[in-house]
C-alpha cells in the first residue's frame, strides 16, 4: 500500500491498494482501490468483483502507530510460502507446490503448474 496526501499537501490522506487473488501482471492501474484513512473506499477498482487484501487493515495499524509512514512494502517471501505447506503427518517422498506467482519463474511453469521437488 501507498499513502499520499496529508496536511503538508493541504489535502486529505489517501491510502492505494492492490486487490487481493489478481496476478499482479495481469492487473491495471484503475484495479487499485482507494481508501481513506478510516479504510472506507472513495474511489473503487474499475474491474468488477475485486476484493481488497485481506492484509489492509494490518497496514492501517503501521500508519496510524508511525505517522510519519508513507507506504507498507508487503511480500510472501519462498520461506514463508514453503513453511505454510510443512504437514508432520505427511509420508510423500516429494512436496508439491502449487497456485504461486514465483513458479512462472521456474522453466515451462505457471502460476496453477504443479512442481514437485
Amino acid at each position: 500500500s501507498i499513502r499520499v496526501g496529508g496536511p503538508s499537501e493541504n489535502r486529505p490522506y489517501r491510502v492505494f491498494v492492490a486487490p487481493s487473488g489478481v496476478q499482479k501482471e495481469d492487473m491495471v492501474g484503475d484495479d487499485v482501490f482507494e481508501l481513506d484513512m478510516e479504510g472506507k473506499v472513495v474511489a473503487p477498482p474499475k474491474t468488477p468483483m475485486l476484493r481488497q487484501s485481506a492484509c489492509t487493515p494490518l497496514w492501517y495499524v503501521v500508519y496510524k502507530r508511525v505517522p510519519s509512514a508513507m507506504c507498507v512494502i508487503h511480500t510472501h517471501s519462498m520461506n514463508a510460502q514453503l513453511a505454510t505447506l510443512l504437514d508432520p503427518t505427511e509420508k510423500s517422498d516429494v512436496i508439491r507446490i502449487t497456485h504461486l506467482e514465483m513458479l512462472k519463474g521456474v522453466g515451462n511453469h505457471s502460476y496453477d503448474s504443479v512442481l514437485e521437488v
